[in-house]
């Protein structure tokens, strides 16, 4: 594969473009069989080339951050906009449709942009390419907790940790369901949704300060020779205006 990622993304695209269905069918066939765990990262896929936005549903910020914000965090201030692959998406959703159709097991994890916020979108599209609602929560419970090899979560059963969520609303009702939560139980202990969602708020409040403040601090070294030289040129201005009153009188 290339190794700059200009070019793998095409390449990688193009593979879905031109593999022979003979050989795809084949390959599900051979993972079913060894009992290989696929986690498609759908998320990643379905939004590629896109400008991608966190949900507006998301509850965790009044003001979800966009994908600017969220790589601004991270240090980089670089959005940019890959060409988009419709054709590729289709075959991809099929492939993983198949998959769980005859027998396959899927975990989720994006691979997005968003942490947490992501995962949820993961789970809708699983259930979406799959067209059970249900799968797609099982990939990012007792799915992944199994693949995990963690026989203490992902059920809620006599036995395994007291972690739980619970709802306004049945999360497979509708996409982005799962996002309405109102407690949080962890380990036997209940904790409201909406406090949990104002310590978000203020972690990130107080974690986009510091990234300003850390690069303000790289700055000053810049601004510093740049206000010096700014000062520089308004005396030299000004003493060659001094300079000609002089000379005119």
């Amino acid at each position: 594969p290339p190794d700059s990622a200009k070019d793998f993304w095409p390449w990688e695209k193009a593979l879905w473009l031109t593999i022979d269905s003979a050989r795809v069918d084949s390959l599900v066939a051979d993972m079913v069989s060894a009992h290989v765990w696929l986690e498609p990262t759908l998320t990643m896929e379905y939004h590629f080339g896109r400008a991608i936005d966190p949900p507006i549903e998301t509850p965790y910020l009044r003001r979800p951050p966009s994908l600017r914000a969220v790589l601004f965090m991270r240090g980089s201030t670089n959005v940019a906009v890959a060409p988009s692959y419709p054709d590729t998406w289709r075959r991809q959703s099929a492939f993983v449709g198949d998959f769980v159709k005859r027998g396959g097991m899927v975990v989720a994890g994006s691979d997005g942009k968003a942490p947490g916020i992501d995962l949820h979108e993961e789970m809708w599209l699983i259930g979406d390419v799959t067209g059970s609602r249900m799968k797609g929560l099982q990939a990012a419970t007792g799915n992944a907790a199994i693949a995990l090899n963690r026989t203490d979560v992902g059920t809620i059963e006599r036995g395994k940790l007291a972690d739980a969520v619970v709802y306004s609303t049945d999360p497979l009702s509708q996409h982005w369901a799962s996002l309405r939560i109102t407690q949080v139980l962890k380990g036997g202990v209940v904790h409201q949704a909406s406090d949990l969602r104002m310590e978000f708020e203020a972690e990130y409040a107080a974690a986009a300060r510091a990234v300003w403040r850390g690069r303000m601090i790289r700055l000053l070294p810049f601004l510093g020779a740049g206000l010096l030289s700014a000062v520089a040129i308004v005396t030299l201005w000004r003493r060659r205006r001094r300079v000609r009153g002089s000379v005119s009188l």
